[in-house]
């Protein structure tokens, strides 16, 4: 069983529901806090692998 086959069953979500997999999904766009947490999340792997990029050109131009 994988990790969110798991959290669903955890949660009572049969595999499959997919119905109720985009129910939920809806109601996280409505919430502010979860946009915001997930806008914070998204910008800080982008940052990360920016920054991996740079610092692999700067090794190499040495």
């Amino acid at each position: 069983m994988t990790g969110r086959a798991r959290r669903r069953a955890a949660i009572g979500v049969a595999p499959g529901d997919e119905g109720d997999r985009i129910a939920e999904f809806k109601e996280k766009l409505r919430d502010e806090a979860y946009l915001e947490g997930a806008i914070y999340r998204i910008a800080s792997v982008l940052s990360a692998r920016l920054m991996e990029g740079y610092a692999d050109v700067r090794r190499r131009a040495r």
